[in-house]
């Protein structure tokens, strides 16, 4: 299930913009800063821990691999186990462990200035002025949710 990621955007030179989700700040797999009239996104911000080719790769999986998942019994041990069963507990740790790792947490954003924990896939170079006046959006996605605000220049 996925929760709404609230943005409050604050203004300012360069705009800030407040994130939470569920009342706590959220933690963030990719945010984007998109121009509404060219339809085109002109800064986007990912985790340090995603990859510079593919932000979203996983390491090849070996035949022998195959063969033993093959093997097993298609479980999911966070929605088939119950909750006092240890497969469960030790899946619930492991995923929250994954996601602390992968998705930092993200409580405020400012255009054009790269977060602690994340760095900027788009550009290359330096970040486009925004036009005064031009509507813009944010896209912030994080494991658990999603969310977006339209804001002026």
């Amino acid at each position: 299930m996925f929760n709404t990621i609230t943005i409050v955007w604050e203004g300012g030179a360069p705009p800030r913009f407040r994130l939470s989700e569920e009342g706590s700040p959220p933690r963030v797999a990719s945010v984007a800063v998109l121009d509404v009239e060219l339809e085109q996104p002109i800064w986007w911000v990912v985790p340090v821990s995603f990859t510079d080719v593919l932000p979203f790769t996983v390491e090849e999986t070996s035949p022998e691999d195959l063969n033993a998942l093959a093997d097993e019994e298609p479980i999911d041990p966070i929605e088939d186990l119950p909750q006092s069963e240890p497969r469960h507990q030790a899946a619930i740790a492991a995923r929250d462990v994954a996601n602390e790792r992968a998705f930092p947490v993200l409580e405020t954003l400012a255009y054009g200035v790269v977060p602690s924990g994340f760095r900027q896939a788009s550009p290359n170079g330096e970040v486009t002025a925004l036009v005064p006046g031009r509507a813009y959006s944010v896209a912030v996605m994080g494991p658990g949710g999603h969310g977006q605000v339209a804001f002026r220049g």
